[in-house]
């Protein structure tokens, strides 16, 4: 799914030291979420979705990119027996998210979130390259087609099985860019020219 996203620019100024600051929502990633979808209860959500996006030019320098989450979240339960018997322990799925492109093939970004059980707001995930980490500057998504995952995270360990599932509804996924921007960014039609 392509989305037409409206950036936000704002600048934030401590004394002589400014940053940049880039909000990027991506409403196509709203909605409910859960991680299993052969568990009980079973609402019928997805367990991913996906957008496609560019950053803008104006960008010229990425130095720290958040996610960052809203919603509410069921954590859940599981049962797991190691010979002893079986023993229940919550189901503590988190969201993960990988942006990749054709302009870094084979590399990927990655950022994680482990929501609380109930209400969250604004829940932050750091951004950064994967897998080996740190192979790729934040700067090498500006310009690039992006392919965004954003998805349930989860992985059970050894004889285990979900007795109550993990789900809930995601109310604001966006992207959060501190680095540096070109002053043409603040005019509408700059922004308007930036999205696919």
């Amino acid at each position: 799914m392509k989305i037409v996203a409206i950036a936000i620019l704002f600048m934030v100024t401590t004394g002589l030291a400014h940053a940049d600051s880039y909000v990027i929502p991506l409403p196509g990633l709203i909605g409910g979420y859960e991680a299993d979808a052969f568990s009980e209860p079973n609402p019928g959500y997805p367990q991913m979705r996906t957008v496609d996006l560019t950053i803008p030019a104006d960008v010229t320098a990425i130095e720290q990119l958040d996610l960052v989450v809203s919603g509410n979240w069921h954590t859940g339960e599981i049962t797991c027996d190691d010979g002893m018997g079986p023993e229940t322990s919550p189901f503590y799925a988190g969201f993960g998210m990988f942006i990749q492109s054709d302009a870094f093939p084979g590399d990927y970004f990655r950022a994680s979130i482990s929501p609380q059980d109930g209400a969250f707001i604004d829940q932050r995930g750091d951004v950064s390259s994967c897998c080996p980490p740190d192979v790729l500057d934040l700067s090498a998504l500006i310009g690039a087609d992006l392919h965004i995952e954003f998805f349930v995270d989860w992985a059970l360990i050894g004889i285990c099985w979900i007795t109550d599932d993990s789900y809930g509804g995601i109310s604001d996924v966006r992207l959060e860019i501190v680095g540096t921007v070109g002053t043409e960014s603040g005019t509408w039609s700059s922004v308007k020219s930036l999205y696919r």
